[in-house]
């Protein structure tokens, strides 16, 4: 947002993962907000969204748990297929039913392919950061916390 400078405050977008959002991790047990909080002191840099790659990790971390043979590959799929937990980027899930139409927080479209949780959020001039990524909408993410009510972009 730096690069597009303050015509970037009050931009509206989808949220995949946030710091307020209630999962933890599985490997860690550290909350959204201390891997945001450990990213930022550890690169002096605000969070970015690309931590929720922390929870493909998870997920294969996981699967490897659940497979008898890692050389086997129908053992491994088998271990895929077994996957279930809690990851930062929520509730990961692949023994509910595979249903196209689902509308729920997590679903199943279709096999080996999960929809996750999806918040809104808004870009406003930060409190550490000029720049932050409020939690403004926690519709499809249940228990996410609210950070900011939206608010109308400001055009100069």
């Amino acid at each position: 947002m730096s690069a597009i400078g303050p015509i970037a405050y009050g931009l509206t977008t989808e949220i995949s993962w946030h710091p307020d959002y209630p999962y933890k991790s599985s490997l860690t047990g550290q909350t959204c907000k201390e891997i945001a909080e450990a990213y930022e002191a550890d690169t002096g840099r605000y969070w970015s969204a690309e931590l929720i790659f922390y929870s493909l990790m998870e997920v294969f971390v996981e699967a490897l748990k659940n497979t008898a043979n890692v050389d086997d590959k129908e053992a491994m799929l088998a271990g895929i297929v077994g996957v279930k937990l809690e990851t930062i980027y929520g509730p990961v899930d692949f023994s509910i039913p595979v249903d196209p139409a689902a509308q729920t927080e997590v679903s199943h479209p279709v096999p080996n392919c999960l929809r996750m949780p999806t918040a809104g959020g808004q870009w406003l001039k930060g409190e550490k950061w000029n720049y932050e990524k409020y939690l403004v909408s926690n519709l499809f993410v249940p228990g996410a916390q609210i950070t900011k009510k939206v608010t109308e972009i400001q055009y100069s």
